[in-house]
């Protein structure tokens, strides 16, 4: 079983889904051995899309924040990868939110 540093189980991530198309694919966390195909997933995307997921337009992710993906913590970060047989047809990553502290006084406003 994969675990993170935190010591929790990564299996709850795994799941098998039925597409509304019938297609099967497998939703689960990603692994170190999936940093060069994280890489050609983000070279396909489209200009709009990375500009959208980016906010920026990149022509390529670099190697750090590729291998930064596939680290998982689950009570920071999280990359999970959809697989359909070998292809990878989609990303998505939850980061722990920002939280912000206020003084006593000023939580009620």
């Amino acid at each position: 079983m994969a675990r993170t540093d935190t010591g929790r189980n990564l299996a709850t991530f795994e799941r098998d889904v039925l597409l509304v198309t019938g297609r099967a694919v497998r939703i689960r966390p990603a692994r170190r051995s999936d940093a060069d195909g994280l890489g050609a997933f983000y070279e396909q995307l489209s200009a709009t899309s990375t500009r959208n997921r980016f906010f920026a337009m990149r022509r390529f992710i670099p190697a750090e924040e590729l291998a930064a993906a596939t680290v998982q913590d689950v009570l920071k970060h999280v990359t999970l990868v959809a697989e359909a047989g070998d292809d990878l047809i989609a990303v998505g990553e939850y980061h722990t939110p920002f939280r912000v502290v206020r003084r006593p006084r000023f939580r009620s406003q």
